[in-house]
């Protein structure tokens, strides 16, 4: 491969000449590693010849500045014996405002030069119609001139040219296939972390992704979206038990685009390879085959912006998948046109949080929804962080957004199972260790277990250890000990570097890991071999390791030891593990024990906004926290970043793991923390209608979080503490205390709030309140009527919004919570006796029967269900039968058979009730009104 960033000279002139006539020319390219190696061995003498010139510019790397993507197919059509070389043309190919006059002139003939000195380029270069065919493939003649950075004898021949040796027009068919055969090949391995120490254990192979893949399940949170999947048909493959839930089988039986939203770690990325992997390979995985005759595509968002900043204005996501697809199957725009205008493709858009830039993730939110219009029949799916993603939100009836949910003890046992498969292969042993893990995997929290990516790293540690590590810190910093450390014990590699060096290994993979993860969220994310060398050399001069003579042979040789054990390989840590630990470790080690505090400290303030940074400053907390006697220092940094909410936000994000597993953090910190937390959400309440877009999500946001939160006892009482403690109530704290206890499982303590008489004044006067307050009484009905003599008639009926959740109310009201209460097991005995009690207190029967006529759906069980169907016939009143008939239909469609011969399961709601009343001789003159009007 050429260079360190995978562009191979052989692959990519192969790719742009097969199927052209120059049969010859390919063959020679089979041999492409020896062509791959001179060429390289070309670019780095000319570069090393340049940068001794010129040693400040390109960040001294001019090399990997000619090997990227963009730079690399102008470069080699500019290298061709016989090409005149235009220097306007290439002022406008190539970026030159920072650099020398005829610096690229200069670089390209000093490479041509090298490469007519060797025998393998002499012939291939001197080629006339291979340079012509190369200046026209993909462009209209009449474009040459103006785009092609070629300026060649005879182009107007070259389509004449092409044509003789084109015989072949553009296959879709064959296009289709050979792009699916190629899919696979590049997807259906990955890189598997089972990475045992011990010499017998198999070691980092590729395994196929199959067989370690496992399926999530993921929730519906669109409120549209859930809307019509209440409305839909239980019976229809769509459903699973639950409304709000989606199997992975069943992803695909709904027609919509979706929007994923998953933690760090919930396998986002993966989940993407595997259903492209499923598609190509017309795998049954999903219920709908349809799926299987879809064209997949994959764009990496953070590239795509890096690649569009580069471009020009116009450059959108249908060039830049062409330009993804050009280096490996050599399509072209029109061929893409006929793709996605005549045949089913579905894009995967991975990474939307990591676009750092709000204006930038605007931008490629844009796009995404153009390429929609463009393409209404393409369809989409697109990842992302649930933290980074409401800056930029897609229309929720556009897109149908999607959490991956965390795995339940199922899937935790099938993916340990699956790793022991690949890992160990004693099966005696295989099974023991499995069972023993299970035994002990339900004392260890769950927030843990049930993400992917830790679960992965707890298995590696337990295989080696039989041990599960009990905090997050603990298994990032035991993992990383664990594949770094101890692998240099047990692999038996042989490469010559010096003992002090692999004694500052840890310090050196820091300056490293540090680096890397301030350039990867920069708004310039470039890291290449040259760069990634320059930094470790400047870290081994910086620890009197080595000298400006020996550095760059030196930091080669310590990447290659890195390589060697899968630690930093093709520019990148193998596991994000390793880049997130390292990274926490450089701040920790080279400022805080340092005492840098203000250096600290800035570091925190400037990155703590960005959700990339959250496991980074996570790990930093915890490593301040090991060595500390009180809360002096973490308390201190708590209330440093406590006043704004982007700090805020990492606060509570980093809660469940964080928090509770820091021992030198005082109750009153924690406190703080969600005071301030709750001070925000009410202030941006009572300003809503008069802030910018986007701050209503960041209510909801900093809300749900405390929810989550709940789920951990001691964060449960640190909220329940703060709430009580906290100073101006009024009516949002009100609701905001009422709502958080609405949807918590777990009851808090605030009956000293309740119980004042602020709290019962202001509860008499807001429906809202008193319905969040009284929701889970066993005194529904008196309840009810206490609401209508405070509120009147008309409330009963008003639907009322969440204040604070955008996930469960949405026009819920007092009849509804009435009737959620009187469908249960307990009480569906007194439905008829308290339809007679309400219609006494002034809410006639036939108001109710109007209402449940409109309302889509009530949930129920077997017992209601079956109480209804007993006594339906046996009811004299009207209206008080066909509201237990509305009920029953309501609730379930498996009514078949019911009091009469006809089968009505496929009849519509209206339908069904009509022939219940003609069944039933129904004669009111209101109810046949009532129901005529559906």
């Amino acid at each position: 491969m050429l260079i360190e960033i995978g562009i191979s000279l052989a692959t990519w002139l192969g790719g742009k000449i097969a199927d052209k006539g120059f049969d010859a020319i390919c063959e020679k390219l089979k041999s492409k590693e020896d062509i791959d190696a001179k060429f390289k061995q070309c670019v780095e003498h000319v570069a090393n010849k340049l940068e001794k010139k010129y040693p400040d510019i390109l960040g001294n790397s001019i090399g990997d500045f000619f090997t990227q993507e963009k730079v690399f197919g102008e470069l080699i059509k500019l290298l061709f014996v016989n090409q005149i070389i235009n220097e306007e043309v290439i002022a406008q190919s190539f970026d030159t405002s920072t650099l020398p006059r005829d610096f690229i002139l200069e670089f390209v003939n000093e490479l041509k030069s090298k490469l007519e000195q060797e025998t393998a380029f002499q012939d291939l270069l001197a080629n006339k119609e291979l340079c012509d065919a190369l200046a026209s493939i993909s462009k209209k003649v009449e474009d040459i001139s103006k785009n092609s950075t070629l300026i060649v004898a005879g182009i107007d021949k070259t389509n004449e040219i092409l044509q003789k040796q084109s015989p072949k027009e553009f296959n879709l068919k064959d296009y289709v296939s050979g792009y699916k055969k190629k899919l696979i090949n590049n997807i259906k391995t990955v890189n598997f972390l089972g990475l045992g120490i011990d010499p017998s254990i198999q070691k980092g192979k590729r395994k196929e992704l199959a067989s370690i893949f496992v399926k999530p399940t993921f929730q519906i949170n669109s409120k549209y979206h859930l809307e019509i999947e209440e409305r839909g048909n239980k019976n229809s493959p769509c459903f699973i038990e639950e409304k709000d839930k989606v199997s992975f089988c069943n992803l695909f039986n709904r027609g919509y685009n979706y929007i994923i939203l998953g933690n760090p770690g919930a396998g986002k990325s993966l989940l993407l390879e595997a259903i492209m992997l499923y598609i190509s390979g017309k795998s049954k995985e999903f219920s709908s085959e349809d799926i299987l005759s879809y064209i997949p595509f994959y764009i990496e968002l953070k590239k795509y912006i890096a690649f569009k900043k580069r471009g020009d204005k116009g450059c959108n996501l249908l060039e830049y998948l062409v330009h993804s697809l050009d280096y490996s199957s050599g399509i072209i725009e029109d061929n893409l046109l006929e793709i996605l205008k005549k045949e089913k493709a579905i894009l995967f858009f991975d990474g939307f949080d990591e676009i750092f830039n709000v204006n930038d993730k605007i931008s490629v939110k844009h796009d995404i929804e153009n390429f929609h219009t463009d393409f209404p029949t393409v369809r989409s799916i697109t990842t992302s962080r649930f933290t980074g993603y409401n800056e930029a939100k897609f229309d929720e009836k556009e897109w149908c957004e999607m959490s991956i949910l965390p795995f339940n003890n199922e899937q935790i046992i099938e993916y340990v199972q699956k790793w022991y498969q690949l890992e160990e292969e004693d099966a005696e042993k295989r099974d023991s260790e499995i069972s023993d893990f299970i035994s002990k995997m339900y004392n260890i929290d769950n927030d843990l277990m049930s993400n992917p990516l830790l679960l992965s790293l707890i298995v590696i540690l337990y295989r080696n250890n039989l041990k599960i590590p009990e905090s997050k810190f603990e298994i990032y910093q035991s993992c990383t000990n664990t594949l770094v450390d101890k692998w240099d014990v047990h692999r038996q590699i042989n490469i010559e570097i010096e003992n002090a060096i692999l004694q500052k290994k840890e310090s050196i993979f820091s300056d490293l890991a540090f680096w890397q993860y301030k350039t990867l969220s920069s708004p310039n994310p470039d890291i290449t071999y040259h760069k990634a060398k320059s930094t470790v050399a400047d870290s081994l001069v910086k620890k009197k390791l080595a000298d400006d003579d020996n550095k760059d042979s030196l930091a080669a040789s310590f990447l290659e030891y890195a390589q060697k054990r899968s630690i930093y390989f093709d520019n990148n840590f193998t596991h994000k593990t390793f880049l997130e630990y390292y990274t926490a470790y450089w701040i920790y080690s080279n400022i805080e024990k340092k005492h840098k505090t203000e250096e600290r400290n800035k570091i925190i303030k400037q990155y703590i906004e960005n959700p990339f940074w959250y496991v980074v400053l996570e790990l930093l907390l915890n490593f301040i926290d090991k060595d500390q006697p009180d809360p002096e220092i973490l308390d201190g940094i708590i209330e440093d970043n406590s006043n704004d909410i982007a700090s805020l936000s990492f606060l509570l994000q980093a809660s469940p793991y964080a928090l509770p597993s820091l021992k030198n953090i005082s109750e009153r910190a924690q406190i703080l923390v969600y005071t301030r937390t709750i001070e925000h959400i009410l202030f941006l309440k009572a300003n809503e209608g008069k802030m910018a877009d986007g701050k209503e999500q960041v209510r909801y946001n900093l809300f749900s979080k405390i929810q989550q939160n709940t789920v951990n006892p001691k964060q449960k009482e640190i909220i329940n503490k703060a709430i009580n403690n906290f100073q101006n109530k009024n009516l949002a704290f009100y609701i905001f205390m009422e709502e958080l206890c609405y949807y918590d499982d777990f009851k808090f303590d605030f009956d000293e709030i309740r119980n004042t008489s602020e709290y019962q004044e202001t509860l008499r006067k807001n429906s809202y309140l008193f319905l969040l307050s009284y929701s889970k009484t066993m005194n529904y009905i008196q309840i009810l009527i206490k609401y209508i003599k405070l509120f009147g008639i008309g409330s009963v009926f008003e639907g009322h919004n969440a204040w604070f959740t955008n996930s469960g109310f949405k026009g819920i009201s007092a009849i509804f919570h009435y009737f959620v209460n009187q469908m249960s097991s307990h009480n569906i005995k007194n439905l008829y006796g308290n339809l007679k009690i309400l219609e006494k207190n002034s809410l006639p029967k036939i108001q109710l029967l109007e209402y449940l006529l409109t309302y889509p759906y009530l949930g129920t069980n077997y017992e209601t269900m079956q109480y209804l169907r007993d006594t339906i016939g046996k009811i004299n009143d009207e209206t008080e039968k066909i509201i237990g008939l509305v009920l029953l239909i309501n609730s379930s469609n498996d009514i078949d058979n019911f009091n009469t011969a006809r089968q009505i399961r496929n009849m519509k709601k209206n339908e069904m009730i009509k022939e219940f009343i003609k069944e039933f001789e129904i004669s009111d003159k209101a109810i046949l009104d009532l129901c005529n009007s559906l």
